[in-house]
């Protein structure tokens, strides 16, 4: 990559002529830019020796082991990435993060040394959780990297550069964070953890400005790049960028060092203060813009597919309720602290509004009888959340009604499927209200395939009732006289007999479903107390023909409540409420409208009423004997 080469550069001659020779953090990019664009070792050496920073400035960056880049140089740093991402190669587990490792009172020294924390990994935010229960700390956070050169293929590492996310300063809840010391001393928050306590495995930074003895009650010594994100090599440069609240760090070598143990490394730190007002969740993550923020191996190239993982810091917030008694106070997206505050009694809940507990009772402090409200009709539980005793009804509120007084449930159907069964929790009486949307139809009013259906009127001598078709769709010369309505059961239905039966009384409504009664015909009925002298005839009929098929409608629509009448339409409803009727469920035909099987009608819908009106709407004819030639 010559021109890439050349072109960058050029660019660090410019900058370095002007004022290069005053600052040490920019000569410390300069040794990062040309490992990364793999120049030669006489080109390097031949630059360095031009751009060599005086003597007093050299020997400041061996004691500080920490070179920084200034502000103005940013810009540097972006176009060291954008040069890299010329070049890609694959990732192998590669992640960077940030990990909180220690705190500290707000406004502790310049160097304090705070104490461990533990982070819990939070899934649902996917970040290193550290949870405290108010503000007024700071926290140190680990910038660490790992995952190169430890499996078997996977890239060595030759350079690593990553930026913090400032949004993660600032929530909608509470005050924001800050980086330590900003803005006027920026470099109080961040710094490069080359060096590290040892003493009992603190590894604590020790590194300027820190303190170098390591006084932290470990009497430690201050050793030089433990657990480090490169190894102890020559010439390795660390540097931080602090211009913006977006940190950057970098560190680049020259030689081949860099194997991975695989174990985490650290690349930096940032401490951030967390103001006494802070509350709710901040995400500190790092920047996963590649311009930004990557791992670029010891060819110069950019390992693709790093996970940036964030941390937490987190002060939970929830319902306060203060002053608990009469005048009681409940609030809400309090801490614990605030809630502590507040006049006493408290009773503070995580993550709870006041709708969700409001002012919390204490049934935790009793036992399991304290709840009992003596009714049988009731669950009694203690929310150990709220404190609150809470009820639930013992029988399903849906279909049954429960008697407080003695336990005994009533259903609340009564299989009038035009009543709405209501339940009367005090009293357990269950009212019956009609559904004013419910529409039902009289089955005797409506043509039916199979059975016939009159009123027998005031009958005041004994009488009987011929039958006579007058016409018929599919059997025409069946037309003429049939019988004489036969004796009907209790349900008012009767078949045709060939001699009259004189009764001195009727049934209000009479069915007639037998042989002669057949699909697409029409009837007259006619009294007669002599059989000389016949009253008017009385005409009744049966389903037409539901084109293009030849019979089987037996019903219309469901409306939700009752099938209509028939709609002179053979479709799958008319299957489906055979079917149902079959079944004998809550949506079931009138039985004499579906039943049409056999010759002479059984009282009875089974599946060979369901099998003849598939026939029907297949297509086929009527199955049984024309009525001139019924037994």
């Amino acid at each position: 990559m010559p021109v890439v080469r050349s072109a960058i550069i050029g660019t660090i001659e410019y900058h370095l002529g002007k004022e290069g020779q005053s600052e040490t953090g920019f000569i410390s990019l300069t040794v990062l830019f040309f490992h990364l664009l793999h120049a030669d070792h006489g080109v390097y050496y031949g630059l360095a020796r031009v751009l060599r920073a005086p003597r007093h400035i050299a020997a400041k960056e061996e004691d500080t082991v920490q070179a920084r880049f200034q502000s103005e140089r940013l810009w540097t740093l972006v176009a060291l990435i954008l040069a890299s991402l010329l070049l890609r190669t694959d990732a192998y587990g590669q992640e960077m993060r940030f990990m909180p490792i220690r705190s500290a009172p707000l406004g502790s020294p310049v160097g304090t040394i705070g104490d461990p924390v533990t982070a819990d990994f939070n899934t649902d935010l996917g970040c290193w959780e550290y949870r405290v229960s108010a503000g007024g700390i700071e926290v140190d956070l680990d910038l660490q990297a790992f995952g190169w050169g430890n499996a078997a293929g996977s890239p060595t590492l030759g350079a690593v550069v990553a930026a913090v996310l400032p949004d993660g300063y600032v929530n909608a809840q509470g005050g924001d964070l800050n980086p330590k010391g900003w803005p006027a001393s920026p470099f109080d928050g961040a710094y490069q953890a080359r060096n590290r306590c040892e003493a009992g495995g603190d590894l604590s930074p020790c590194s300027p400005p820190f303190d170098p003895t390591c006084d932290n009650g470990n009497n430690g010594a201050c050793v030089f790049a433990p657990n480090w994100v490169m190894p102890v090599c020559a010439n390795d440069v660390p540097a931080v960028v602090t211009s913006t609240l977006a940190y950057v760090w970098g560190t680049a070598i020259q030689v081949d060092c860099n194997t991975d143990d695989g174990s985490v490394k650290t690349l930096g730190g940032l401490i951030l203060e967390v103001p006494p007002n802070a509350k709710g969740t901040y995400v500190i993550a790092v920047d996963p813009d590649p311009n930004d923020s990557a791992m670029i191996d010891g060819t110069g190239t950019t390992i693709q597919g790093v996970v940036f993982t964030p941390a937490c810091i987190r002060i939970p917030t929830g319902s306060c309720c203060s002053n608990i008694g009469p005048d009681q106070v409940c609030e809400n997206d309090l801490t614990e602290l605030e809630c502590q505050l507040r006049p006493p009694p408290i009773f503070w809940t995580e993550d709870r509004t006041c709708d969700d507990c409001g002012c919390p009772g204490d049934c935790p402090l009793h036992g399991p009888e304290f709840c009992d409200d003596l009714n049988p009709c009731t669950v009694e539980a203690c929310d150990l959340i709220c404190g609150h005793c809470q009820y639930s009804p013992s029988y399903d509120e849906a279909t049954e009604c429960c008697d407080p007084a003695n336990g005994n449930i009533e259903l609340l159907e009564d299989g009038d499927v035009c009543t709405v069964g209501t339940c009367d929790p005090i009293t357990g009486e269950v009212t019956q209200v009609p559904d004013p949307d419910c529409i039902m139809y009289d089955p005797d009013a409506y043509p039916k395939n199979r059975y016939i259906s009159f009123e027998t009127g005031v009958i005041a001598v004994e009488s009987a009732f011929h039958v006579r078709m007058t016409a018929s769709a599919h059997f025409p010369a069946s037309v003429g006289d049939l019988g004489w309505v036969g004796a009907p059961d209790a349900d008012g239905t009767a078949l045709v007999v060939p001699n009259p039966l004189y009764l001195p009384s009727w049934p209000a409504t009479v069915r007639v479903g037998d042989c002669p009664i057949v699909p697409g015909s029409t009837y007259e009925i006619r009294a007669t107390g002599d059989g000389i002298n016949f009253d008017p005839p009385i005409v009744v009929e049966t389903t037409a023909p539901p084109t293009p098929k030849l019979w089987g409608d037996i019903v219309g629509d469901f409306n939700g409540a009752a099938w209509e009448p028939p709609n002179g339409i053979l479709n799958v409803g008319d299957l489906q409420a055979a079917i149902l009727t079959f079944q004998a469920g809550a949506s079931a035909a009138p039985l004499i409208w579906a039943d049409v099987h056999p010759e002479v009608p059984n009282r009875v819908v089974n599946i060979n009423d369901v099998y003849a009106l598939i026939l029907a709407f297949k297509g086929e004819p009527y199955p049984f004997a024309d009525p001139a030639d019924c037994p």
